[in-house]
């Protein structure tokens, strides 16, 4: 028997494939669905009861540069921290006395007697104490300058009496090149408030540059403020000294934590002057009376103004 061709396609789709494919497409999805849903309970579970006993806050405490210390607290908080079973938020306090950690970049003999002084106590020794971050010494002025080098600028350039006492000594110490005495020298004869030289170039750090002048790094000198944890005292209590050190957690994770270079080859010296530059601080602070003639624009990067260079004929 033979076959015949009406001249029209000879094939049919099987139906059977389609609604099998359909069914397992439809299965597949609503399996990766429900574990979707499953893993996200689950989460919520778990952060729920990692955080049964709730919110814990962080008591911290610096003693300069709130803006950026404020800006690295919000970025722990959002890291959400634990501490058993605790979440933990940071939050800056207005003293020594209230603080489970305290930020600061005096160097260690300084700031266990400052410490001390406020009837507290370190939680750690000093190789435990991580930093919290690096501020950078600048040269800035309203006119351009043409310094190579911070050595190159040492006779025209002062230093801010405005600074932490840190900030003092390192500016002195790079602009001696690291030379003990020249940088004592540097801070008895060169040191002027900013609102002194308001009509000549000024040197300030980016954080609180004016936004008129311009800030110069030939090389990049930088001061640690390092957190220290506290034991429990007086209004702290053992659960915030003990989250606290999810913050030290956090900044050694995060912040790097050796001097570069150039700033190792002056940091000795600097802390070496540093009670010299403290005390001319402390006289700056009893005896100023004006406030600088243009308020600082903060900047988010975390550097420091710690040189004001002198007018240049």
């Amino acid at each position: 028997m033979s076959r015949h061709s009406n001249g029209r396609a000879q094939f049919r789709v099987a139906l059977w494939p389609i609604v099998t494919l359909v069914v397992v497409t439809a299965l597949v999805a609503s399996v990766i669905g429900w574990m979707s849903l499953r893993n996200s309970a689950r989460a919520e579970h778990a952060a729920t009861a990692a955080c049964s006993e709730g919110n814990l806050n962080l008591p911290v405490y610096s003693d300069a540069r709130q803006n950026v210390v404020d800006q690295i607290l919000r970025a722990y908080s959002s890291s959400a921290p634990r501490s058993g079973d605790y979440c933990v938020t940071a939050v800056r306090v207005e003293s020594l006395a209230e603080a489970a950690i305290v930020i600061s970049s005096a160097p260690t003999d300084a700031l266990e007697s400052t410490i001390t002084s406020a009837q507290r106590a370190t939680a750690t020794s000093e190789n435990r104490w991580p930093v919290a971050f690096w501020e950078s010494v600048v040269l800035a002025a309203y006119r351009p300058q043409n310094f190579p080098t911070w050595t190159a600028a040492r006779e025209d350039a002062y230093i801010n009496s405005g600074e932490p006492a840190m900030i003092q000594a390192l500016a002195a110490a790079v602009l001696a090149d690291g030379d003990r005495a020249a940088a004592e020298a540097l801070l008895k004869d060169r040191r002027r408030p900013a609102a002194g030289l308001s009509d000549a170039p000024l040197a300030m750090g980016e954080t609180v540059v004016d936004a008129k002048a311009t800030a110069e790094i030939f090389e990049d000198i930088q001061v640690p403020f390092r957190a220290v944890r506290l034991t429990p005292a007086g209004s702290v209590s053992e659960k915030e000294s003990r989250a606290a050190a999810t913050l030290e957690d956090f900044l050694r994770a995060n912040i790097a934590q050796e001097p570069n270079d150039a700033t190792a080859a002056v940091l000795a010296t600097a802390e070496s002057i540093y009670p010299a530059a403290a005390s001319a601080e402390s006289q700056a602070s009893n005896n100023t009376t004006a406030a600088p003639t243009s308020a600082p624009t903060p900047d988010s990067a975390a550097t420091l103004a710690a040189v004001v260079l002198a007018p240049r004929d």
